[in-house]
Order: C-alpha cells, then structure tokens, then sequence
C-alpha cells in the first residue's frame, strides 16, 4: 500500500523539456497566466521527497511501535479487565472485532458489547433470541464438546460488517451490526437437527463459511445466498479462513485437516494431512507460513506450507510442547504470538518468533482458572479475549499504557 501511495504521489510531476513555458488556459482562480515548468518539477519534487520522508518515518514509527508490542505480549504485560457479564446467563462463545465482541450464550441468545466502553452487566432478556438452548433427537455433540455440553450457541464469527452465529438446529443466523442496533438479515438451514460446529467470516469479501458435524462445509456470499457446499466424509470440528482468503482448513474429527478453495469449495490440491491418529482435529488456524492443529487429547502441531498454498514444505510435523491436560478448543493467531484455550482450564501464550536453534515454538506464560466449558479465544494486535469464565468476557491488554505484568510466567 505504502509503494502504491509514493507511486501515486510521483504520477503528479510534470515531465517537460528544461525551460519551457507552458501558457495556462485557466485563469478564473487568480492563477498566474504563464507558468515556468522547470519551477513546477522542482516544486514537485521536493513534495514528493517531503511526502516521502514522512511516510518513512511513519512506517519506522508503526514497526517500532509493533515490535514493542510483541515484547509486551511476550513478557505478559497486560492489564486484565472484565469487560462484559451476563446477569443470569453463561457465555459459550466470543469474538473480537474492536471495538465490539460477540457473545453466545447457554441459553441461546447473542449479545454485541462495545468494550472501549465501561463494562455492562446484561440481562439475559436484553440478549437478541438466535438459537434454541437444547435440541431433543440432534446429533451426538460430545466430538466437539467431549463431556461438557454447556447449551446454547456452538458457533461465532465477527468482522466489522457481519456477525455470523450458529447453533444445533441446523441454524446459521447472519446480523448486521454496523447500525445501533443489532438487526437479523438472514437464517441460513444446514439440515434439522444438524450441529454447526464452526464458522469463520471473511474481512475483504464478507462471505460467511460454515462447517457442521454432518461434514458439510458451506460458503454464504454477501447477499446471503449459499454459493458452494462440500462433503467432507467426516464431522467437521474446526475452520480457519487463511488471511489471503484464498483458502479454507477445516478440522475433522478423524484428526484430518483438509485445505478448501474458499472460492468454489474444492480440495486445494493433495493437502489431506493427518496430524493426529487417535484425536480429532479440534482447533485449527493460519499463522505466518504455517498451518496450526491442536487436538482433542491436548496437542499442537504445526506443518509449513509453501509460499502458493498449494503444498506442504515439509512433510514431518512440528509438536509444541508441553501439550495441554485437556482437548484444545480453539486457537487465536496475532504477529509472533499464539495462543490456544483448553479444556483443562488454562490459556497458553506460545511465542511464534524466529529461532536459531530451530526448535518449535516455546511456551512463554499462561492464563489460568477457566470452567470445562471453555469454547473460545480471540484476539487481536494488542488484546486477549476468551469466555469460560461463567457469566464474564475477561480482557487482557497488552498496550503500552498496561501496568506491569500481572500474571507469571507458567513453566
């Protein structure tokens, strides 16, 4: 974006013979009649060169301010804050698109919070009604939610523009949230009394994909209507929607994490890879040049993919260890930091920034005393959200004006 601007910016000298002086046919404006054009080139470029200088310097001022929050997320300097909490109801899922987060609740309902603001006690009636809470003679949840089945909402996705939310009555329902109110645009059906077990949402098109235990995964164009949808043979755990949009992981409960076309729904070349033998493929995410999996029995792999995303770099798997006590539910990626929340209570901050002794990412800290009934987490550049804390969103701020760490290091 930065070359295009300057490109720009140059596109606007005058390129001329020396000397020549062109006569102007414009003068309304109080313009001079005669215009030197050696005069105009020197003028524009010392525009160009101040415009210049002042968009290096910005770039050097925002990298410098990006790797100083890296170091903040990596010595765990944050503040943690509630910044949302349900007065009668739980929290199963959230996401993060600041200023707002999205919570799904147990008893079905949705609620948009702006968080810049102070924090709100909600009712459980002020909540807009989405899902049904339980659905009698539905498919068997305990591949996406083991032992703990806490009701409600399965699924959330944010962006800016839409709010995507699904449920275990085959419901996937679509809200605009631009205006002051959160308004329904859509119900999209995936089957009666089939689960929708993950969703994710698209920043550049606005398309919503959707993924269920029947093994289907769906793509939803902007208008709403169902574009493409593909059977992947297996229960469908976890998605990630790789940041050039381009392609789509889908996690499966045979431990298979497959790569979509996000464009027409078909397999991405021979990338069937199979990280776990006796789990499923709980969470799954992109982050820098890899792909992530993290499984139903507590573990974390990574493979590297080549620059096309159309293959495997490397055909062995990197493990990071320790592995979690507990299935890994969902994963959240920023620039060198992962992070994963698992049933076992804990939320883990993995350091994703390059090694010289080659080894995987280490664990750097991590977030305890969260419920089994854990869902997500979800962050963006400077902030850590997650729900499995009852009836509260707690957020972590890692931004330059947080206090000093307030959470140590766990080894």
């Amino acid at each position: 974006m930065l070359l295009g601007f300057l490109f720009a910016a140059e596109a606007f000298v005058v390129v001329a013979p020396r000397g020549v002086v062109r006569r102007r046919g414009f003068f309304a404006g109080g313009w001079s009649e005669e215009e030197n054009v050696d005069d105009k080139i020197n003028n524009n470029n010392t525009a160009s060169s101040d415009l210049y200088a002042a968009l290096r310097s910005r770039q050097r001022q925002v990298e410098k301010e990006g790797a100083e929050l890296t170091v903040r997320w990596r010595k765990g300097k944050c503040t943690s804050r509630v910044v949302a909490a349900l007065g009668d109801d739980w929290v199963r899922r959230c996401a993060l698109d600041w200023p707002l987060c999205a919570l799904g609740t147990a008893s079905g309902s949705v609620h948009v919070v702006d968080v810049s603001k102070p924090p709100r006690v909600l009712a459980q009636d002020s909540g807009t009604p989405a899902h049904v809470r339980y659905y009698d003679g539905g498919q068997d949840l305990s591949p996406l939610h083991g032992a703990y089945d806490g009701g409600g909402v399965t699924a959330i996705a944010l962006t800016a523009a839409t709010l995507a939310t699904g449920g275990r009555a085959g419901d996937v329902k679509l809200w605009n949230v631009n205006g002051p109110e959160v308004t329904l645009e859509a119900t999209m059906r995936c089957g009666e009394g089939v689960v929708v077990s993950a969703l994710c949402a698209a920043r550049g098109t606005r398309a919503v994909f959707a993924a269920c235990l029947d093994g289907s995964v769906r793509r939803y164009d902007p208008e709403w209507r169902e574009s493409w949808c593909e059977r992947t043979g297996d229960p469908v755990l976890s998605l990630a929607l790789h940041p050039t949009e381009r392609v789509l992981a889908c996690g499966l409960a045979d431990g298979t994490v497959v790569l979509l076309n996000a464009l027409d729904g078909t397999p991405v070349g021979d990338l069937r890879w199979r990280p776990f033998d006796a789990s499923g493929a709980r969470s799954v995410a992109f982050a820098f040049a890899y792909l992530y999996a993290a499984s139903s029995d507590g573990q974390v792999k990574r493979r590297l993919l080549d620059d096309d995303l159309g293959a495997y770099v490397d055909k062995y798997d990197e493990q990071l260890g320790p592995p979690h006590d507990g299935p890994v539910v969902s994963l959240a990626a920023r620039p060198g930091i992962l992070a994963t929340a698992a049933q076992d209570g804990t939320l883990r901050i993995w350091d994703l920034g390059p090694r010289s002794d080659k080894q995987p990412p280490p664990c750097l800290f991590g977030f305890g005393g969260f419920k089994v009934w854990i869902g997500s987490v979800d962050c963006d550049d400077r902030r850590l959200i997650s729900d499995g804390s009852d009836n509260t969103i707690i957020m972590h701020d890692f931004g330059p004006d947080a206090a000093s760490p307030n959470i140590p290091p766990s080894r």
